[in-house]
């Protein structure tokens, strides 16, 4: 009678310790979640290694934007800016064959939600010149144009430069992209000054 007594007590304590051991057992191991991530992770590399490689055999190339403020250190510029949104964006130019000199494309995140932004396709720059703006390349042909961003402040444009709208000096010709916010006015992005080449 003790010998059972004893083994019953001895089961339970044994039951009492393995239960929580029990309720407590992840439905996937850790080892799998951290291959699940790397796996992940390696999906996602591998795809923007081939939208890279697809931009690049199309001839296009990256450039940065930077916030107003780093590029005119002077009031107003750099009291609008959005601290991220100068890394996070990237303007796109592609040199096609045809009648356009260029084409741009601005991938823009970082910015606010549901808001409309201003594009102005400008002359080139020099960086830390005490100036309001470089004006436009070509007003009647590249006149400014909005886009709105999404609920995550995301937006994507995309502009065309034309042969006629640009003067070749020297064989090449610069520009540079200005994004305004509306409401209120005002710089708050200014990509690099690009230069590109004419095509003879």
């Amino acid at each position: 009678m003790k010998k059972s007594l004893v083994i019953l007590v001895v089961m339970a304590l044994l039951l009492s310790l393995a239960l929580p051991v029990f309720a407590a057992k992840p439905e996937i191991a850790p080892g799998q979640v951290v291959k699940a991530e790397v796996q992940e992770r390696i999906m996602i590399a591998r795809e923007e290694r081939l939208e890279f490689k697809k931009d690049k055999d199309n001839g296009a190339v990256f450039y940065d934007f930077y916030l107003s403020g780093d590029v005119m250190p002077v009031p107003p510029y750099g009291s609008l800016d959005i601290e991220d949104s100068d890394t996070m964006s990237k303007l796109i130019v592609n040199k096609p064959n045809g009648t356009n000199a260029v084409t741009v494309t601005g991938v823009m995140k970082g910015l606010l939600p549901e808001t409309e932004y201003m594009v102005y396709i400008s002359n080139g720059y020099d960086p830390y010149y005490v100036t309001e703006w470089s004006r436009y390349l070509n007003e009647v042909l590249i006149p400014e144009f909005t886009f709105m961003t999404d609920e995550e402040g995301h937006a994507s444009w995309h502009a065309n430069i034309p042969c006629e709208a640009v003067e070749c000096i020297e064989g090449s010709f610069e520009f540079s992209v200005w994004i305004n916010s509306v409401v209120p006015s005002g710089t708050l992005l200014i990509s690099e000054s690009i230069t590109v080449e004419c095509e003879e």
